[in-house]
């Protein structure tokens, strides 16, 4: 079990709660259960243990992706998250706005921390919170199905606003309702920054029909998502139950996006901030010209304090361990493909085609 430390992160303009930084202690170089492997021509494996749970591979230009995924739900003991239960729920019911965020965010690491199926592995962690948006009543839907209807109408971004903290914008959902065992992700067009399922979800399940339950009476928690650079895209480590809840119930379930990261300093340059500060101070100073508003107090001050912020910038990282013969992962997906009638994509996939 990893040691870990936390704190909350809060804007320095006016204090509000942006997240969870996580710094978890432990060996570097043991493999979390829950990892990626990489190898030649792009080929990408995210491995539950030894099991894949998809494999992916790049474009060469950058056009897109291509996912082959198991959709195999994973066992209690493999889970990455242990299932919610009812005392949680009751110890974290009526509870709302920033302390609804923060004690969601600090139960799903912990819950991590003790899981043996978790991803966290030594090294810093930021866990963000991205709540939906209604779409523009000007942006006709482009669906005839009516869940992804109520999908297209969902926009996520970032709570808080901070020019150094990543923004985690989900523009569509949809892809969370595409079951098949293989998935393109097309990055000139709606799939950037997708969420992946990474299981299957009935709409009769057992989970489903408690979660919808807890959606009717406001109590559904957050879904949990692991960022995945490589695949410009989060795939959701617990809550595929949840969200299918929500989109029943016409209820949008809050994302919790974890990634990796590191801190990179910021450089100062003294000469740049002189010449705003002057600039600054003939704004002000001058008379208002006609045509042009005058700085107020807030601006002044937000100019202020982004010229005198020298936090250190977080880098968003994936860490995948380059263990992956091109060989190895070609037949594995031509033989996951061919149990399944799926030859079809066998081609574009192994050529890396769209």
């Amino acid at each position: 079990m990893h040691t870990l430390y936390w704190r909350d992160l809060e804007s320095p303009a006016n204090g509000e709660w942006l997240g969870l930084a996580v710094q978890v202690e432990g060996a570097h170089r043991a493999p979390s259960f829950l990892h990626l492997q990489s190898g030649g021509q792009a080929r990408i494996r995210l491995m539950r243990g030894d099991q894949p749970l998809l494999w992916a591979t790049q474009l060469p230009y950058h056009d897109g992706i291509w996912l082959v995924k198991s959709l195999v739900a994973a066992s209690p003991a493999q889970a990455s998250v242990p299932p919610i239960d009812s005392p949680t729920l009751e110890a974290l019911r009526g509870l709302r706005g920033e302390a609804r965020y923060k004690a969601w965010s600090r139960y799903f690491v912990e819950a991590l921390r003790a899981s043996p199926g978790s991803c966290l592995e030594a090294g810093r962690w930021l866990l963000r919170l991205s709540l939906a948006e209604q779409a523009p009543a000007w942006q006709p839907p482009q669906s005839h199905d009516s869940r992804e209807r109520v999908l297209e109408r969902w926009r996520y971004r970032s709570v808080g606003r901070d020019a150094l903290l990543p923004d985690w914008r989900f523009y569509s959902l949809e892809k969370v309702l595409d079951d098949d065992w293989v998935q393109w992700l097309d990055w000139w067009g709606r799939d950037n920054d997708a969420l992946i399922a990474l299981r299957r979800v009935e709409d009769d399940e057992g989970r489903v029909k408690w979660w919808r339950k807890k959606a009717r009476e406001g109590e559904l928690p957050p879904v949990l998502a692991l960022r995945l650079n490589c695949l410009d895209a989060c795939v959701i480590l617990d809550g595929h139950c949840r969200l299918r809840a929500g989109l029943l119930e016409n209820v949008a379930p809050e994302i919790l996006v974890l990634c990796a990261y590191d801190e990179q300093p910021m450089p100062v340059d003294t000469a740049q901030r002189e010449r705003v500060l002057q600039s600054l101070a003939q704004r002000v100073d001058a008379p208002v010209r006609r045509g042009r508003r005058p700085l107020d107090s807030e601006q002044l001050n937000q100019v202020l304090l982004r010229l005198f912020d020298d936090r250190p910038w977080p880098r968003v990282l994936t860490r995948a361990r380059a263990v992956l013969k091109e060989e190895q992962w070609c037949a594995e997906v031509r033989d996951w493909l061919t149990a399944r009638e799926r030859l079809d994509a066998l081609e574009p996939i192994i050529r890396r085609v769209e």
